[in-house]
């Protein structure tokens, strides 16, 4: 079954044996926002895309997106645990290429302390 909402991911476990896989995630901005927000009754006028992500429900709704990817997946290969990005990846900042690939290796670097986190 193919999901509603469009979340992208980048996973983690780059150079971590023995350790389940993490993904840093975000749900995409555009239409599927507008989906999300109407899905979960959610107001349309949030602040930003921060208050967005950071809401209990909007996190629920990725919780419930990554187990049926996993349900679909060997365990080995399951995501365990996320974090929702609170903004979107931006060329100007390095984190995605002019055709919008993730550059790994900048997110790594940038987001080292969430992923330490996630991985505490």
């Amino acid at each position: 079954m193919l999901s509603a909402h469009r979340i992208e991911a980048c996973l983690c476990s780059n150079q971590r044996t023995h350790l389940p896989n993490t993904a840093l995630c975000r749900p995409s901005l555009g239409v599927s926002e507008v989906d999300i927000r109407f899905d979960l009754n959610l107001p349309l006028a949030f602040q930003h895309f921060r208050s967005l992500v950071e809401n209990s429900a909007v996190q629920d709704l990725v919780q419930k997106e990554v187990d049926q990817a996993n349900s679909h997946m060997p365990q080995v290969q399951q995501v365990r645990k996320f974090h929702l990005f609170t903004k979107e990846l931006d060329h100007d900042d390095g984190e995605v290429t002019a055709t919008m690939k993730v550059k790994r290796k900048s997110i790594y670097e940038k987001y080292a302390g969430v992923i330490e986190e996630i991985y505490a």
